[in-house]
């Protein structure tokens, strides 16, 4: 099931997840050190369209590594900012949920809004999504979109998102991602 929208809709969504936004924010991380990657398609149209910043020096793979992502929700009514874990190679829900409380461990959070759980908000409440095809999506626990609320090592939901300073909020989550890396947090 695909979002149901025209060939241009999808074209203008594609250049600003791809190019425009994360040329600008690799410009604001202004560090060679990072990359920055936007993805809408993987085979089909991504349900939760993603942006990532990844370290070079460490495997921040968006498959099994550690690394920043920008989640744009299914309803597209908001977004999350998260340090994430990839979510590929877990064979279940239970021990994604382990490796994200390791993670957690010995990482300090100063900012108050962001928080150590799921990121909820990603999917609707029902877990259902319906096309204006008619088509009905369900996310279940094994879904890629539950998969991204559950891989949150710190982050924060945003609805009305045009009000955030998200460029302090993305700079934060750099600081923690730094530390992260250096108090001994494996990164698979």
């Amino acid at each position: 099931n695909q979002p149901d929208c025209p060939k241009a809709t999808h074209d203008k969504l594609k250049k600003l997840i791809t190019e425009y936004i994360p040329h600008e924010i690799q410009s604001i991380i202004n560090d060679n050190n990072y990359f920055v990657k936007g993805r809408v398609i993987r085979g089909l149209w991504a349900h939760v369209p993603w942006i990532g910043i990844h370290k070079k020096n460490i495997n921040s793979s968006a498959t099994r590594g550690v690394y920043i992502a920008i989640l744009f929700n299914v309803l597209g009514d908001g977004l999350s900012l998260s340090l994430v874990h990839g979510t590929e190679f877990f064979t279940s829900i239970k021990k994604l949920k382990n490796r994200i409380v390791d993670c957690q461990k010995n990482l300090e959070v100063s900012d108050i809004s962001f928080k150590k759980e799921p990121l909820n908000k990603l999917v609707p409440n029902t877990g259902i999504y319906k096309c204006n095809n008619g088509d009905v999506v369900k996310y279940n626990s094994g879904s890629r979109p539950r998969k991204y609320a559950q891989s949150n090592i710190v982050g924060k939901s945003i609805g009305e998102w045009i009000s955030v300073d998200i460029i302090s909020d993305l700079q934060y989550l750099v600081k923690l991602y730094d530390n992260c890396t250096t108090i001994n947090i494996t990164v698979d």
